[in-house]
């Protein structure tokens, strides 16, 4: 096995063994490399992928909101970032967040593109659970002042004289 064989193959196993879908892609969306990650989440061997477009990937919405951004990136040369609630074709939605990035030769022409992403699904549902709690904790204190003013108006209107006692 030579050096660059080694490489090539710790860096397959690097990447494969990552909880990311990264994938690369030639400038008319071909893909030319996908890692387990990315095969397993869609299902789909990758003699399925490599070679084939990522049309054939993706369901038709995602793909078009996806092609958007590639070309976008081809383009301008620049990374493009991303984060979106999208529905995999399967039912299942999830949150994911990612970037495409050019991917250029060392005369600076750019031959493709590469995608990282990840499934940021869990944090995405603690932080609107979060907010829910924040929300209900809002009308409680609302309530609880709505309840503090009557009784207090009560008390005044009695001309009764109320107090508080701790017995500790």
């Amino acid at each position: 096995m030579t050096d660059k064989d080694k490489i090539e193959n710790t860096l397959r196993a690097a990447v494969d063994s990552l909880p990311l879908w990264i994938a690369f892609g030639d400038t008319e969306g071909r893909y030319f490399f996908a890692n387990e990650y990315y095969t397993k989440t869609f299902n789909i061997p990758i003699e399925k992928i490599i070679g084939h477009n990522f049309k054939d990937v993706f369901p038709p919405a995602l793909y078009e909101k996806h092609k958007r951004m590639y070309d976008e990136c081809v383009e301008s040369r620049k990374t493009v970032a991303f984060e979106e609630e999208s529905e995999l074709g399967n039912g299942r939605k999830i949150h994911t967040c990612g970037v495409y990035t050019p991917l250029a030769d060392r005369d600076g022409k750019i031959y493709g593109v590469s995608v990282a992403a990840y499934d940021n699904t869990e944090k995405k549902e603690l932080e609107l659970s979060i907010q829910k709690a924040g929300e209900d904790l809002r009308i409680s204190e609302s309530k609880i002042m709505q309840w503090v003013e009557r009784y207090d108006c009560i008390v005044a209107a009695s001309g009764q004289m109320a107090y508080e006692y701790d017995v500790r």
